[in-house]
């Protein structure tokens, strides 16, 4: 068996699906065939085991397999990059637990709003957002519309 220690967890080794390589070069190298499916079925053992808590390892895992920065996520929890780097280094909160494991589910699921919504974290920086906005809405029949959004 060989143990996987690149996705960074210390308990992961494979049966099979993968091959080692000798090269003059680089010495020993081993491919995986179907990285995303390992790295998917991993994710899902994390969720779904009963553990009242995942490790800082687990939780780190499931971070980079949603491409989420520490900032990122500090931003989706109302805490900070440091806080997540605790979380990565010992157990994370029960509330953290939680919402990282329903955040992955829904993306493995391929719910669409849940990616998009990932997808413009990792484009924006929370520092560079307005919050002073202003926005005049408009009543038109039954429905409020934007106006004016500067």
């Amino acid at each position: 068996m060989y143990h996987y220690k690149d996705c960074g967890l210390p308990n992961v080794y494979l049966k099979n699906g993968y091959s080692i390589d000798q090269h003059e070069e680089y010495g020993e190298t081993v491919a995986i065939g179907n990285l995303d499916g390992l790295h998917k079925a991993i994710g899902l053992d994390i969720i779904s085991n009963s553990a009242p808590l995942m490790s800082g390892a687990e939780f780190r895992f499931l971070r980079i397999e949603l491409d989420l920065s520490q900032k990122a996520l500090g931003d989706l929890l109302g805490t900070t990059d440091q806080t997540i780097a605790n979380y990565e280094k010992e157990t994370p909160k029960a509330m953290g637990d939680k919402f990282l494991r329903v955040l992955y589910k829904e993306s493995v699921c391929d719910n669409v709003e849940i990616m998009e919504a990932l997808q413009r974290l990792n484009e924006l920086d929370r520092d560079d957002m307005e919050f002073d906005k202003l926005m005049e809405l408009e009543e038109v029949g039954d429905d409020w519309t934007i106006v004016i959004a500067a």
